[in-house]
């Protein structure tokens, strides 16, 4: 019989975010590339700062390639925490790193208008 995780530990995996090392596997092209799908995808986002990151919202159409591009990425910056809320035809996507991935975030993601 599997028993499910105790609060706190599902608390501590929902914020590995914060303790994860700060460092990209990709290189060279795969960055530029992957820097590039963020950059289509978000194109045109209304941007704002949040205490730790930034919001984006976008048509909710693009919520696929958002979902998509958000998982591709945990598996190379697990220092992203990232948040997708669907709000009728509008999609928010938060976006979280620890202070020393400041210039990350802003490089994918952008900066707050």
């Amino acid at each position: 019989m599997t028993l499910a995780p105790s609060r706190q530990a599902a608390q501590e995996e929902l914020e590995s975010w914060r303790t994860a090392p700060v460092a990209c596997s990709l290189t060279g092209g795969a960055y530029s590339e992957r820097a590039d799908q963020w950059h289509r995808v978000l194109d045109g986002a209304d941007r704002r700062a949040t205490d730790e990151g930034i919001r984006l919202t976008l048509p909710a159409d693009r919520a696929g390639a958002v979902a998509e591009l958000a998982a591709s990425e945990q598996q190379c910056c697990r220092f992203f925490d990232f948040r997708i809320h669907l709000a009728g035809h509008r999609l928010h996507l938060e976006v979280r790193a620890p202070a020393d991935a400041a210039e990350l975030l802003t490089d994918l993601f952008g900066t707050a208008s």
